[in-house]
């Protein structure tokens, strides 16, 4: 389905009509939403993507409230700064800020002159985002209703978030102690490749590893077909490695 491989920049109508087409169904990776979600709520949302495996929240598109599955997409009026709006919301309304990508207005395959909209968020490398004023840490479950939705965090899945920053940051720290000794004889060019490719190697494993953390076992559900944790996915994880370069960089930096 394009809208998990095409950066959302790139999105046209096409894209969403398959979305139709395919009676895409909300998961741990989509959402959709019949109207303009308010500041709290569109945090909440791309936070609890961001604590669990990445995802996409679909302003624009009708769902059934029985499943979940994508009815019609009746759009909304264009939002004027839309795109900034959300980017400067998720960088002052969270700690750490959330990564978002925002598309421009998608308009809808009837011609009404309405639009959608695709939010992008990855998988936090420093989860767990916590929601300024005291508001939480939301994750991404399908626990209490069949349908995924945005939950808060109990305890023990606030304790695998922080196992998954530390794991990750240590892994890091490891692949950069590993570098020192010789980084400085080697060409800068090299060097960048062989950063970027071990950061990649780095981020696969713990993105492999994290899931084993996020599957807390539920004692309130002793059958359940679904999973066996909140976090248990049946849409496969989202990493994000295509920001190797950029820290590539930044650890370069901080090693001269």
């Amino acid at each position: 389905m394009p809208i998990y491989t095409k950066p959302v920049s790139q999105l046209v109508t096409s894209d969403l009509e398959e979305l139709l087409r395919d009676q895409a169904v909300e998961n741990i990776r989509l959402e959709f939403k019949r109207e303009v979600p308010a500041k709290d709520e569109t945090l909440k949302k791309l936070s609890s993507f961001a604590n669990t495996f990445g995802g996409l929240l679909v302003v624009g598109a009708s769902a059934r409230s029985a499943d979940g599955r994508i009815e019609t997409l009746p759009g909304v009026d264009v939002q004027d700064g839309y795109k900034q709006k959300v980017v400067d919301w998720c960088f002052g309304g969270a700690s750490p800020p959330l990564t978002v990508e925002v598309s421009d207005p998608i308009p809808t395959p009837d011609g009404s002159g309405k639009v959608c909209y695709v939010i992008s968020v990855p998988e936090g490398d420093v989860a767990p985002h916590f929601l300024n004023g005291r508001k939480g840490v939301w994750i991404r479950t399908d626990e209490f209703s069949g349908r995924f939705d945005a939950q808060l965090a109990n305890e023990s899945e606030l304790r695998s978030l922080l196992d998954r920053r530390k794991m990750i940051l240590e892994a890091g720290q490891a692949f950069l102690n590993a570098q020192k000794g010789d980084l400085t004889s080697t060409p800068i060019g090299h060097t960048e490749t062989r950063l970027v490719i071990g950061w990649f190697l780095v981020r696969v494993l713990s993105c492999a590893l994290s899931r084993a953390f996020q599957r807390v076992p539920s004692a309130s559900r002793d059958n359940s077909s679904r999973s066996s944790g909140r976090l248990a996915s049946s849409g496969g994880g989202y990493c994000s490695p295509t920001r190797g370069a950029a820290l590539s960089r930044s650890m370069r930096a901080q090693l001269f």
